[in-house]
């Protein structure tokens, strides 16, 4: 673990490759770096893309800004555990086993007042990726083959799988948070992860956790079924998998659902925020070209 760089409200963590003076006055002026970037999202998290200084010449960075969190454990000694801090520690290690998350740069801390601290979690713009959600719009509203569709599900099974065998659980692994190189017409590669601020690090993954993880996926549940078989391989059993996953989703949906009952103002504020052009059409309308003839996505197999 780099060293923490203190300066005055600000905490900052940076790789040894990245450290030097310019890059951590570059984040000492995250805020503004925020502001002047060019934005990818923007809601509860503003993720944006900037040019910072690298130790020879200037690099791409995506920073993703979290909201200022009032805790008590940010009262204690080493601060708490912020988002952008188990981002980077979950990026890290994913990162050193098997390359699987943009390059981690730094995080930063700023203390805005007593127990008060906004985060900011910076890495290598990844160039040349797109997410597992813009892979399968494509395939339904466009390519419609089956076997570009099975080569995709088996290149991100096989991508999830490696993740968990190496100790990383996602707990946010959406359709959006995975992201891959196409490398041809029936080729993807490159799996990498990203939004990992509840990610975690563990010795050894449970079958539940897996499935647990597994759950957040959207995928229509014959697919699933597919992604789960090619993610199990020889030394898992797919039913058993199948079945956890499946208790796992219904108690997701079910605390998904309440989420304006939960969270009423913040909801509201995001109402009416996501482009109709990213959400995924009915499954009854998608067809898929198998064997020279088409058939509905839900008979595919």
């Amino acid at each position: 673990m780099p060293e923490i760089i203190k300066k005055g409200r600000y905490r900052i963590c940076i790789a040894d490759e990245y450290k030097c003076d310019a890059m951590v006055d570059y984040l000492l002026s995250i805020d503004s770096h925020l502001a002047s970037g060019r934005i990818i999202t923007k809601g509860r998290n503003i993720t944006v893309i900037s040019a910072a200084p690298g130790r020879e010449s200037e690099i791409d960075v995506v920073i993703k800004a979290f909201p200022s969190s009032s805790s008590v454990r940010h009262l204690l000694p080493g601060g708490g555990y912020t988002k952008a801090r188990r981002n980077w520690e979950a990026a890290v290690r994913l990162y050193e086993t098997i390359q699987g998350t943009p390059v981690p740069v730094a995080y930063v801390e700023h203390v805005i007042k007593l127990g008060t601290v906004a985060s900011f979690y910076i890495s290598v713009y990844a160039d040349g990726f797109s997410s597992f959600k813009e892979e399968l719009l494509n395939i339904y509203l466009r390519e419609c083959e089956g076997d570009k569709l099975r080569s995709l599900l088996g290149s991100v099974a096989a991508g999830v799988r490696r993740m968990h065998d190496n100790g990383v659980v996602h707990h946010d692994l959406g359709n959006q948070n995975i992201f891959l190189r196409r490398k041809g017409d029936y080729d993807w590669a490159d799996v990498l992860f990203i939004d990992l601020n509840r990610g975690r690090v563990y010795k050894e993954i449970s079958l539940l956790r897996r499935a647990s993880d597994l759950s957040r996926l959207a995928l229509p549940p014959n697919l699933m079924k597919f992604f789960i078989f090619m993610y199990c391989g020889k030394d898992i059993e797919p039913t058993e998998l199948a079945a956890l996953e499946g208790l796992a989703r219904f108690k997701y949906q079910v605390h998904h659902r309440s989420r304006s009952l939960r969270h009423p103002f913040r909801e509201a504020k995001l109402a009416g925020t996501t482009d109709s052009w990213t959400l995924y059409p009915p499954v009854n309308a998608i067809m898929i070209s198998e064997r020279g003839k088409k058939i509905p996505l839900v008979e595919f197999k």
